[in-house]
């Protein structure tokens, strides 16, 4: 890493935050936190949390490399789950980390987020449905809530969908 790169992000977080939430949508904002910061992996990441006039905060991560969107946290729900590795046999494993919701063409979460969200101004307009689909998850692990993925190096997992 060269002695630049933290000035660089200095200049560059602020461009990605205009051009990600566009001058048209200032409406919809009370605030961004303009002290958004980087993910360092391979998909350029990059972290800001927003309050949506009207709805609520929402945390998210907006990935450089594909213009997808995760989110973390919504309003007071978080959505940010346990996932872990699945036996030979099929059966759960040990823990293998936590996947946050996100929006892509090929994210295991469109089963029960069936919505187009490619930017900000699509979050903040289906805000509310999302809120009310992380709503209606069980409390508890339930075979009917959970998500199949895959780790970069091929192991299968799943994830619980609860609230």
């Amino acid at each position: 890493m060269d002695f630049l790169t933290p000035l660089k992000w200095l200049l560059i977080i602020p461009l990605f935050i205009g051009a990600f939430i566009d001058a048209s949508l200032e409406d919809k904002i009370d605030y961004v936190d303009h002290k958004p910061f980087r993910i360092f992996n391979e998909r350029g990441s990059v972290v800001t949390t927003t309050n949506i006039k009207n709805k609520g905060d929402v945390t998210f991560y907006y990935w450089t490399s594909d213009h997808s969107l995760a989110i973390p946290r919504i309003g007071n729900y978080k959505t940010t789950y346990d996932c872990f590795y699945v036996n030979s046999d099929g059966t759960k494993g040990k823990y293998m980390g936590t996947s946050s919701l996100y929006f892509a063409n090929d994210s295991p979460y469109k089963k029960y987020f069936p919505l187009e969200i490619k930017d900000f101004g699509d979050l903040s307009d289906k805000y509310d449905d999302i809120v009310k689909i992380v709503k209606s998850f069980p409390k508890d692990p339930n075979p009917n809530y959970t998500i199949q993925i895959r780790t970069t190096w091929g192991k299968k997992g799943v994830c619980d969908l609860i609230q």
